[in-house]
């Protein structure tokens, strides 16, 4: 603002000095190219002289507006760049809490697991054989779009789009395996099915294969158990990635924008 001001006063002093100098040379110059103003009356003087000072105010006011009209018309574009990176700053939240939220159903999963195998006094089985199959929907897949990352370049923040595209790949790769091994455990259950048999009322299920069949089912069983606990491991420790990287990304956007782009009601928990 005070350099708007200042081009206004130095515009304005140079024209208001520019008709003084023209006053000056007509009043007091004879010859030459104003030699024929000589013979001008006072009247006619004035209304050449109000002419150059209307043509002077003119060119001052037509410079006034042009400077306004510039100068709305940034602030416009600013406006419009600012909504468009809290929009996909937004989206980044919205997306990375998807995954936060999808982690924890999966680590709670396993751990309501874990709690029945305890309580079943099992907790020192396999962890397959107390780890049911996950009835979950097809993979999300979801994605975070290159240009959605522009607040977080703006907000000099590229470490967390390596850690956002890691994350997603990462929960990928666990919603793949999960179904991968629902899969597999649904198919071994039935193979041992013919076996198996319910011993107990609250659920426990004892299989009896025979001599030749054994081999193949601690190969299968040690398969699945693999299987089972690197996942568990993986879902643990994204888990705890993506809850972090939510309060990261909130944190940034916060010093970015000076505000919340996405403010949780208190005590709302979404992951």
């Amino acid at each position: 603002m005070k350099e708007y001001l200042h081009d206004f006063y130095v515009f304005a002093v140079g024209m208001l000095a520019a008709v003084i100098l023209l006053a000056l040379a007509i009043a007091v110059t004879d010859f030459g190219i104003f030699s024929w103003m000589a013979s001008l009356s006072k009247a006619d003087f004035a209304t050449l002289l109000s002419g150059f000072g209307g043509a002077a105010l003119g060119g001052l006011v037509s410079w006034f507006l042009a400077k306004e009209a510039g100068r709305e018309t940034l602030a416009r574009d600013e406006a419009q760049r600012r909504a468009n990176e809290r929009a996909m700053a937004l989206a980044i939240i919205l997306k990375t809490q998807q995954i936060a939220n999808g982690l924890f159903t999966l680590k709670k999963y396993f751990y309501k697991s874990r709690q029945r195998a305890n309580e079943a006094l099992r907790l020192t089985r396999p962890m397959w054989e107390t780890t049911k199959p996950v009835i979950s929907p097809t993979p999300s897949r979801l994605r975070y779009d290159p240009a959605e990352f522009a607040p977080l370049i703006a907000a000099k923040r590229a470490d967390l789009v390596d850690r956002c595209n890691i994350l997603a790949l990462r929960y990928e790769v666990n919603e793949t395996i999960v179904n991968d091994y629902s899969v597999r455990r649904s198919a071994f259950h039935d193979l041992m099915g013919p076996y198996s048999e319910l011993s107990e009322p609250d659920g426990l299920v004892t299989t009896s294969v025979p001599h030749e069949m054994k081999n193949q089912f601690l190969m299968k069983g040690k398969e699945l158990e693999d299987i089972i606990r690197q996942l568990y491991e993986n879902v643990v420790e994204d888990s705890n990635e993506a809850r972090a990287l939510c309060d990261e990304l909130t944190n940034a956007f916060r010093q970015h924008f000076g505000e919340d782009v996405y403010a949780l009601k208190s005590g709302e928990e979404v992951y």
